[in-house]
C-alpha cells in the first residue's frame, strides 16, 4: 500500500514538472563594472549617476549564438537643503533613495526577449558604510 502511494506521488511529480515553464534571464559578464544589473540594492549606492551600455555576443562565429544588449541607469535622489539667504534649494551630498532602470534585448537561439526593469533602492547610512535594500519590477515581451 505504501509503495503504491509513493508511486502515485512520484508520477504526479514527473507529470507536473513536464508542464511547468522556466524563466531564462539574460546573461551578463560585466557585473564588476555594472553591479546594478544583478543587485537592485546597488541603485544609487555610490551616490553617483551612472549610465551603462552593455553588449555581449557569445559563441562568435556561430549563426544563432546568444546575444544580449542592455542600457541601464542608476542614480541616488539627493536631499535638498533650503538656503534661506539665497532663497533657493541646494543639493546635499546624502540621500537615502536610489532609483534605476534597465532596458534589454536578449536573443538565445529561437527565443527573443525584449524587456525593461525599474528599481527602487533604500540606503541606511552608518558611520563606516551603509545597508541597502532594493526592489525591482520588470516586464518583458
Amino acid at each position: 500500500m505504501k509503495r503504491r502511494r509513493y508511486g502515485v506521488i512520484f508520477l504526479i511529480l514527473i507529470f507536473y514538472t513536464a508542464i511547468t515553464n522556466a524563466q531564462q534571464l539574460p546573461l551578463y559578464s560585466q557585473y564588476l563594472l555594472n553591479g546594478f544589473i544583478y543587485n537592485p540594492a546597488m541603485a544609487g549606492s555610490d551616490g553617483f549617476t551612472s549610465v551603462n551600455l552593455t553588449s555581449r555576443k557569445q559563441w562568435v562565429g556561430y549563426a544563432d549564438g546568444p546575444t544580449t544588449y542592455s542600457l541601464s541607469f542608476a542614480t541616488r535622489l539627493l536631499k535638498r537643503k533650503n538656503n534661506v539667504v539665497a532663497k533657493k534649494l541646494i543639493g546635499a551630498r546624502s540621500g537615502n533613495v536610489g532609483i534605476g532602470g534597465n532596458i534589454y534585448s536578449d536573443k538565445n537561439g529561437a527565443i527573443n526577449r525584449t524587456g525593461a526593469a525599474f528599481t527602487y533602492a533604500y540606503h541606511i547610512h552608518f558611520k563606516e558604510g551603509q545597508l541597502s535594500f532594493g526592489l525591482t519590477g520588470s516586464f518583458e515581451q
